[in-house]
């Protein structure tokens, strides 16, 4: 049995993804393919166009068998923990194969540059520009450039996608039988800001166009859908950030994820400052603070989501009734995780998954929170 894992955001939507699950299932031809898709906000701090059952559904037209939830709390983090989260699900779902998207597509490459990170050589480099006052993505370039003079690696190691594959990598060291596959990306890269002539533009891009009310149907798999404008529920979001910082102290904050170093106190300093949640992730970031890491903060406090110890979580969104056989196979203890409904269910992933579906309720205008509670999409169902 041949199951394919795979991590989608689909923020939107768009024909770039199509062509990474067509050309992953290609390759692996399984007989099950899974994903672990975020729900209403995104791993780089941003709130989805899109809603999550949306996604769901375009994630079964696309090919993808089971949707699985991947909660706020888990991709609300940094990149090695967004990945840790992701593989960890993907391997107790018993998947054999996994693909990622590239920019870099050659495998013993980014594994030697895992191996690199490993190094204590790399780790002092690392340390040493740190404390000079070098960013992170600074100081891990020229702490790398040190280490090897690829051209290929070190070209890499600047691409949004390369980042996020070295997580994965790092988080399937432990996992060898698992059959890695390199999806290479194709006519754009992610952060440009134009859409293509070509029908494969970047979601950074196709997202811009949703905010500047330019012509984007093109772009997206499902054009009968009504994107949603991220710039208007930041900044909805900012009313809340600014809601929780009226009502409590500084010393509250460092119990929500991704509040470290202080952080607080930089964003309470630039809040009556900043216009948007846009400017005032702008006006707090530093070479010590990223711009996705600030963002990620500045959600979490939107949201309260709270540090909790990690939990194995498996809910279940969407699924092809054809392939339901395949929960069958899984063994008892890992059936006995999964769950569909909140109904009954105690978990702190699952109590900060609703709490953030009705705030996306508020900042959107949808009223989807009633859904929660619905049974599995499902696609391929005779009484459809």
């Amino acid at each position: 049995m041949k199951v394919l894992g795979l991590v989608l955001e689909l923020n939107p939507a768009h024909y770039g993804h199509k062509y990474f699950i067509d050309q992953a299932k290609q390759v692996v031809n399984p007989d099950y393919t899974i994903c672990v898709l975020s729900t209403s906000f995104c791993q780089r701090g941003l709130a989805s166009v899109a809603d999550k059952w949306e996604k769901a559904k375009i994630a079964l037209k696309l090919g993808v068998d089971f949707v699985f939830e991947l909660p706020t709390l888990n991709y609300l983090q940094s990149a090695d923990a967004f990945c840790r989260g992701s593989i960890e699900k993907l391997v107790n779902l018993k998947i054999t194969d996994i693909a990622f998207g590239v920019e870099l597509d050659d495998l013993d490459k980014l594994q030697k540059i895992v191996s690199i990170m490993d190094s204590d050589a790399y780790n002092n480099d690392l340390k040493e520009h740190l404390a000079k006052g070098s960013s992170y993505a600074s100081s891990s370039l020229k702490a790398m450039m040190r280490q090897t003079s690829d051209a290929d690696i070190i070209d890499a190691l600047a691409k949004p996608n390369t980042i996020l594959a070295i997580g994965y990598l790092k988080a399937l060291k432990n996992y060898p039988n698992i059959n890695i596959h390199l999806v290479k990306r194709i006519d754009n890269d992610y952060n440009d800001l134009t859409l293509s002539s070509s029908l494969i533009s970047s979601a950074t891009a196709i997202r811009k166009a949703i905010s500047d009310k330019e012509d984007y149907l093109d772009q997206v798999v499902d054009k009968d859908y009504q994107y949603l404008d991220e710039n208007v529920m930041l900044d909805k979001l900012f009313t809340l950030i600014k809601y929780q910082f009226a009502t409590h102290d500084l010393a509250y904050f460092k119990d929500i994820l991704c509040v470290e170093e202080g952080i607080e106190v930089r964003i309470s300093k630039f809040l009556n400052e900043a216009k948007s949640f846009n400017d005032l992730a702008s006006l707090v970031r530093t070479k010590r603070y990223s711009l996705n890491h600030v963002s990620r903060a500045l959600i979490n406090i939107a949201l309260d989501n709270k540090k909790v110890s990690e939990e194995l979580y498996l809910r279940l969104l969407a699924f092809n009734v054809t392939k339901k056989e395949y929960l069958s196979k899984l063994s008892k203890d890992i059936k006995a995780i999964i769950f569909s409904s909140p109904v009954g269910s105690v978990s702190k992933y699952l109590e900060a998954e609703l709490r953030a579906s009705k705030i996306y309720d508020l900042i959107s205008g949808l009223d989807l929170y009633k859904l929660e509670y619905n049974a599995p999409i499902k696609q391929g169902d005779e009484n459809e």
